[in-house]
C-alpha cells in the first residue's frame, strides 16, 4: 500500500485560524484505500481525549477514525480545556486515508514571583518552582510561598493568557515548634535485616534547632543516645539499631525513650524545650526471616509456609523467569505479578497475574489459615486457584491443600497434599503433593521444594509427568524494605527434562 506525505497546495492543506498559534505544524499522512469513492479520517492529537469537530459538527474525542466521508474541502478543528482551539483546512480525496496528528498549545501565561529569601519555594497549584519567571496555565491561581525557618504565605492571583503577572513576597521568620512525633513501631528484633531490625522516630519542625534522644535500659542505665541538627528542613527522624555504645545487641525488654527538641540559637520559640517519650520493646522473639512466594501466597515455590504469620505485613513482588529444555536451544520466558498480605496471627491471602511466555495471561488467587499445634509443630489449610483459559497448556484449577510443618522459622519442613479440580479441554480431579525444606537467618534464606501430581483420577492413581525441584537463594537487604529470591528449577520427565532460573524482587512492610 502507498503511503506519502501531503505537501502544500497538493490533494490536502493545512491552516490554522490567524487568531491563534501552533506549538507545532500537524502531520499530514494519506495512503490509498479501496473505499467505494470515499474517504476516511484518522485523527491523533497529544491531547487525549481533546474534542474533534468536522464541519462544525461535533464527531468525538481523540483518538478518532472516521468513514464514509465525501470527498472535497472539510474543516477541521480540535479544542480541549486549557488549550487554544486547532483549525485546520482539509481536502479529502477519493478511495484515501488521511491520518491527522496534532499537537495544541496551552493557554498559558506567565508569573513574575519575587520572594525574600531568595532559597523559597513557590508552589503553584500544588507544582513547584523556583522563583522568578515560571509559565503557567492561564486563569486564577493559588500561589503559595514557602522557606524552612519562615512562616508560609498563600495567595491568589489571576494569570492572563499570554501576559505576566507580577507578585513579590517577603517571607517572616517561623517561631520555632516540633510536632507529629512518632515511632515505626513499639517493638523490634536488632537480629532481623530489612526494616524490623530498626525502629524510627519521626517528627517535624517549623525553624533550625537540634535534637537529642537517649535510649534507658530496663536497669536505668543509658543504652543509646544520638543527637542530631542543625536542622535545615521541616521532617527529621532518628533511628536506632538496638545496639549500644559498644555495638553489642542489647538484651531483650522494655526500653524508655526520651527525645529532647530544641530551638536555635537566636530562633524564636514560645518554648524552650520539646519533649516526646515512648516505651520501646526489644523482643528477640518477633522473628522476621527471607521467604519466598508460593503463587501469591508465602512459602517456597513448590509447597506452602505452615507456620503462621509472624507479624501482620504486606509485600508486592514482581518475577521474571527463563525456561527451556536439555539439548535444546530454544527458550521460552515469562513474568508475574503479585500482592501478599499477612494477618497476624493466622491468615495470610494473597492475588497475582502471572504473563507466560509473554503472550497468555493468567490470574492467580490464595488464602491460608494455619495454626501452631505445639511445640515446633504447625499446620494450615489453604485454598488457592489459577484463572485462565482453561484448555490444554493454559489449564484453569482450583486447589484445596492441607500443610504441614515441623521446626522453628530458622529450620522447617512442610508437605502439602492437595486435591484439585482442573479445567483443560474439560474437568478432572487430580491430587498432588508439595513439599519444602527451609534454612533461614535473619538476612539470609534458602528452600529446596519439590511437587507432583497425578492425572485424572477417574483413571486410577497414576503420576503425570514432570516432578519439579526448585531451589530457591534469599536475602534480605540490611534496613531495606526489599528481598531478593533467586531460583533455579528442574522438571523431570521422561521426555526432554525441561529447566528454569528466576529472578524475583519484593518489597512491603
Amino acid at each position: 500500500m502507498r503511503r506519502y506525505a501531503i505537501a502544500a497546495c497538493a490533494i490536502l492543506s493545512a491552516a490554522v485560524a490567524a487568531a491563534f498559534s501552533w506549538t507545532s505544524t500537524p502531520t499530514i499522512q494519506v495512503e490509498a484505500a479501496s473505499l467505494n469513492g470515499l474517504a476516511s479520517l484518522s485523527v491523533r492529537c497529544e491531547v487525549r481525549g481533546a474534542e474533534v469537530w468536522l464541519d462544525y459538527q461535533y464527531r468525538g474525542t481523540t483518538p478518532l477514525d472516521l468513514t464514509g466521508l465525501s470527498p472535497g474541502s472539510h474543516v477541521l478543528a480540535l479544542r480541549a480545556d486549557g488549550y487554544y482551539e486547532a483549525v485546520i483546512a482539509l481536502s479529502l480525496a477519493a478511495d484515501t486515508k488521511t491520518t491527522v496528528t496534532a499537537a495544541l498549545q496551552r493557554r498559558t501565561g506567565y508569573l513574575d514571583v519575587r520572594v525574600s529569601p531568595p532559597s523559597a519555594t513557590v508552589v503553584v497549584d500544588g507544582e513547584s518552582y523556583a522563583p522568578g519567571v515560571i509559565e503557567v496555565a492561564a486563569g486564577q491561581k493559588t500561589v503559595t510561598i514557602k522557606a524552612f525557618g519562615y512562616t508560609e504565605q498563600t495567595y491568589s492571583i489571576y494569570v492572563p493568557e499570554r501576559l505576566m503577572a507580577s507578585m513579590s513576597a517577603t517571607l517572616e521568620p517561623a517561631s520555632f515548634e516540633a510536632s507529629g512525633f512518632r515511632l515505626s513501631g513499639d517493638r523490634f528484633n536488632p537480629r532481623n535485616a530489612g526494616l524490623r531490625g530498626v525502629t524510627g522516630l519521626y517528627f517535624s519542625v517549623t525553624a533550625p534547632g537540634y535534637a537529642e534522644l537517649r535510649v534507658t535500659a530496663p536497669d536505668g542505665s543509658l543504652a543509646h543516645s544520638d543527637r542530631i541538627g542543625s536542622f535545615a528542613d521541616w521532617d527529621q527522624s532518628l533511628s536506632w539499631d538496638g545496639r549500644d555504645g559498644s555495638g553489642e545487641i542489647v538484651p531483650d525488654g522494655e526500653y524508655y525513650l526520651e527525645l529532647r527538641v530544641s530551638p536555635g540559637a537566636g530562633v524564636e520559640s514560645e518554648r524552650g524545650e520539646y519533649a516526646f517519650s515512648a516505651s520501646l520493646r526489644v523482643d528477640s522473639s518477633l522473628v522476621i526471616v527471607p521467604t519466598g512466594s508460593f503463587g501469591a501466597m508465602f512459602g517456597s515455590a513448590r509447597a506452602p509456609d505452615a507456620l503462621p504469620p509472624a507479624v501482620s505485613s504486606f509485600r508486592a513482588e514482581a518475577s521474571a523467569y527463563v525456561a527451556g529444555s536439555f539439548g535444546s536451544a530454544s527458550l521460552t520466558g515469562g513474568t508475574a505479578v503479585s500482592v501478599s498480605a499477612a494477618m497476624a496471627p493466622n491468615l495470610d491471602v494473597g492475588a497475582g497475574m502471572e504473563i507466560n511466555e509473554f503472550e497468555s495471561v493468567a490470574g492467580r488467587l490464595g488464602a491460608r489459615l494455619s495454626t501452631r499445634l505445639g511445640d515446633g509443630l504447625a499446620a494450615a489449610v489453604l485454598v488457592d486457584g489459577r484463572i485462565a483459559e482453561g484448555t490444554v497448556g493454559e489449564p484453569a484449577w482450583a486447589r484445596l491443600g492441607a500443610a504441614l510443618g515441623v521446626g522453628t522459622p530458622f529450620l522447617n519442613a512442610v508437605a502439602m497434599p492437595a486435591f484439585a479440580a482442573y479445567w483443560e479441554d474439560g474437568c478432572s480431579l487430580r491430587a498432588g503433593l508439595g513439599a519444602a525444606f527451609n534454612l533461614s537467618g535473619y538476612a539470609f534464606g534458602a528452600s529446596l521444594s519439590a511437587s507432583a501430581l497425578t492425572g485424572p483420577l477417574s483413571g486410577g492413581l497414576e503420576l503425570d509427568w514432570p516432578i519439579g525441584v526448585t531451589l530457591e537463594l534469599r536475602f534480605l537487604p540490611p534496613g531495606l524494605p526489599l528481598a531478593f529470591r533467586l531460583s533455579g528449577g528442574v522438571d523431570w520427565s521422561p521426555a526432554p527434562t525441561g529447566w528454569n532460573l528466576g529472578l524475583a524482587v519484593s518489597g512491603g512492610f
